[in-house]
């Protein structure tokens, strides 16, 4: 096999992150495409308080500015050869605060919806955000300020993310009715094309596990995660490459499947104008929630304390830039 040079990890002091970590990288010429068959999660998250760049009056003024483009642009279909994107994270994490996302929310191109897993299933809450430019997408707020059934009935919900919920796979799920509503949505903005679903942080694959189940001969899939876990295509450090390059590398993997349904395949090729892709950026949110507690940032503080929060800041920043001209 033919390797591209050597790309080096850029956090220090983390096994995962270690300076002397090396990935050989296959040419894709000579990439082994593997079928996929999993998906993206979000790290261990859940609550800190929200901060003023989310909750305050500017945020609220920015959400009315907005809505009055809304009846306009939600709906839109998608335009032939762009990019959508959703980025999940907890709701009252520090991500949405960093400089990059919060240009991203105040971008006419985006919608940002906070919901929680309750409404979907779930039998505890875990307020989480989807920042996406499906415009049209409808999620139901979060609970308690729009109460679920359980909090309705006993002001409780059975289980707390971080006293009851220990299994990780479980931990860092996303409940499959919740991800049936942005698919849907994803199709009916996308009529008459083929689809790509990116799945950049894979992590234990509750998305195109579900996507797989349910959209099968709708949407072709493609699952990226820095561990090798079954069901990956491929393991990229997203610290060291930009979502060009992933983009590319699923591409590739349609290439090799139009190859092998032949001339007359159903398979799109990955140069088609009528490929709609959507990347789902379930970004990991260990130095932005109130697990990591205060060790990354101060409380109330988008402001790195350590070389790791720094990378992913880096890296967020990286995707948002690239999200605001591209998509």
């Amino acid at each position: 096999m033919i390797f591209s040079p050597t790309v080096s990890a850029t956090v220090l002091g983390d096994p995962h992150f270690a300076s002397d970590k090396r990935k050989m990288l296959p040419s894709l010429a000579d990439l082994s495409i593997r079928s996929s068959s999993h998906i993206g999660v979000n790290k261990l998250s859940d609550r800190v308080a929200p901060l003023d760049g989310l909750a305050g009056d500017g945020w609220r003024l920015t959400k009315r500015a907005k809505k009055r483009n809304d009846e306009e642009l939600r709906d839109q279909p998608v335009p032939a050869g762009a990019i959508s994107f959703v980025i999940e994270n907890p709701l009252d994490g520090k991500l949405w605060s960093l400089e990059g996302l919060k240009e991203l929310i105040e971008s006419e191109k985006t919608n940002f919806c906070p919901t929680s897993y309750c409404h979907y299933g779930y039998d505890y809450r875990k307020r989480t955000g989807f920042l996406t430019s499906l415009r049209g997408l409808r999620l139901s707020p979060a609970c308690p300020q729009k109460p679920c059934r359980e909090w309705s009935s006993h002001s409780k919900h059975k289980r707390d993310i971080r006293n009851d919920v220990t299994d990780q796979n479980e931990r860092n799920s996303i409940p499959g009715p919740l991800v049936d509503v942005i698919m849907e949505e994803w199709i009916k903005k996308t009529p008459g094309k083929h689809r790509l679903l990116i799945d950049v942080f894979a992590g234990w694959g509750s998305v195109i596990e579900r996507v797989n189940a349910k959209f099968k001969g709708e949407i072709l899939t493609y699952a990226n995660d820095i561990k090798n876990r079954p069901g990956n295509d491929i393991e990229l450090n997203m610290f060291d490459f930009d979502l060009d390059c992933i983009i590319q590398f699923a591409k590739l993997k349609l290439a090799n499947l139009k190859l092998a349904n032949g001339a007359n395949g159903s398979q799109v090729a990955p140069e088609e104008t009528n490929l709609a892709i959507l990347l789902w950026i379930s970004t990991p949110c260990e130095t932005y929630s109130s697990a990591g507690g205060n060790t990354s940032r101060d409380s109330g503080s988008i402001e790195p304390k350590t070389k790791k929060a720094a990378a992913f800041d880096a890296m967020n920043t990286k995707f948002a830039e690239w999200l605001l001209r591209v998509c």
